[in-house]
């Protein structure tokens, strides 16, 4: 089992390797989808009809599967909203039988295909979900809690993608000037290691405080005091 600073270091790397001009959303999409070996993913919000979007998808076959979900009501990543727990692991007659609509319109992308889907639960609530597909041979190479830690971790990082103003007072609101410098310092150094936007920066840093339960201001006081230094993939945070 890789630790929390192991798994999250993959996706900040991987995060980091993404193209920078390409919307944060989609970057994360494609950064989960390269950790769990699976051949696309994508990003969708909401659970009503009226409301469920697809923020990213990371190729036409992860789009055709959430258009698929909209319009037929079934499938796993409308699961994983309701539920808020991890579906997938099945096989395709598994799937067929739980989803046999959604299973029989697959058979037009790829009949070999598998879903899973990790509900992003950044807060407790379910923020969104986080579907991929892969060949049914191959199989998630990460076990379900270390995936689903992940896509909790992108929820965290997404935060600030979905609504700037409330990132912003929820980054900052509660700080002393001190520890608002901070963060703005760390941030600019994790920019200059990883050569990544100031948001995506600041996602970093939010996603690691996460990963380990701590507070914004102290993991920023670790990239200050250069004990934690992405560029070296010594992300290890101290508790």
């Amino acid at each position: 089992m890789e630790s929390r600073t192991a798994l999250l270091g993959l996706l900040t790397r991987a995060v980091a390797a993404t193209e920078a001009r390409a919307p944060l959303t989609l970057r994360l999409c494609l950064a989960f989808s390269e950790l769990t070996h699976s051949q696309g993913g994508a990003i969708s919000m909401g659970f009503a009809s009226a409301e469920r979007v697809t923020l990213s998808a990371t190729n036409e076959a992860a789009r055709r599967i959430e258009e698929l979900q909209d319009v037929l009501r079934e499938g796993p990543s409308l699961d994983a909203s309701r539920t808020g727990e991890a579906v997938g692991g099945l096989t395709r007659a598994e799937q067929t039988r739980r989803w046999p609509m959604l299973s029989e319109n697959l058979r037009s992308l790829d009949g070999q295909l598998v879903l899973h889907s990790y509900p992003m639960r950044p807060e407790s609530t379910v923020l969104g979900v986080l579907t991929v597909h892969q060949s049914e041979d191959l199989g998630v190479r990460l076990p379900v809690g270390e995936a689903q830690f992940l896509a909790d971790a992108v929820g965290i990082a997404m935060l600030g993608e979905l609504d700037a103003d409330a990132i912003l007072e929820a980054t900052f609101g509660d700080h002393t000037w001190h520890d608002q410098d901070a963060i703005a310092t760390a941030t600019g150094m994790v920019i200059a290691q990883l050569r990544i936007s100031p948001a995506d920066a600041l996602a970093v840093l939010r996603a690691h405080a996460y990963a380990h339960d701590t507070t914004l201001v102290r993991v920023s006081e670790q990239v200050l005091a250069r004990t934690m230094d992405f560029r070296a993939g010594n992300d290890e945070a101290s508790r």
